[in-house]
């Protein structure tokens, strides 16, 4: 018998806890897309960010986008999402993107697009939060010359 193809929207803490391992469990279900709404996670990153950059800085809003997964059951897959973007009017996209993976214990992972840094909210959980937000802000202390944590 073949297996039938699935995707999951909505992957939240049931969806994880108690839906993906029952289905998994029975063997019968290839799943080959998952999509969960995370405008809210996006704008909880927006006021964390703007809490720590100033508008002279960056200019930070936020856009609905496409993510891509790609490879292995989800060859070039788009995955609706919402990003908080990052537009410089201080230091540019590439410098902060090398610093936010270089610089740091954790190293913060988004995307350039047209000269902007975009933060996938799909991609991060409520704990990264903070994380992000004081990794901007040293990346604007670092061109700017002071140390910020």
């Amino acid at each position: 018998m073949s297996k039938r193809r699935a995707g999951i929207v909505g992957c939240g803490g049931i969806a994880n806890g108690k839906h993906l391992p029952s289905i998994k469990a029975t063997g019968e279900v290839d799943l080959v897309a998952f999509c969960d709404i995370v405008r809210e996670r996006a704008e909880a990153l927006m006021a964390a960010l703007a809490e720590r950059v100033t508008p002279g800085q960056a200019h930070l809003e936020i856009v609905e986008e496409t993510g891509r997964a790609g490879g292995g059951s989800l060859p070039m897959c788009d995955i609706p999402t919402f990003c908080v973007r990052m537009r410089f009017e201080a230091g540019n996209a590439q410098g902060c993107e090398e610093h936010l993976q270089r610089n740091r214990d954790v190293p913060v992972i988004g995307r350039i697009k047209r000269e902007c840094v975009l933060f996938d909210a799909r991609t991060i959980t409520e704990e990264d939060i903070p994380e992000i937000a004081c990794a901007a802000a040293s990346y604007f202390a670092a061109i700017e010359g002071r140390k910020e944590s």
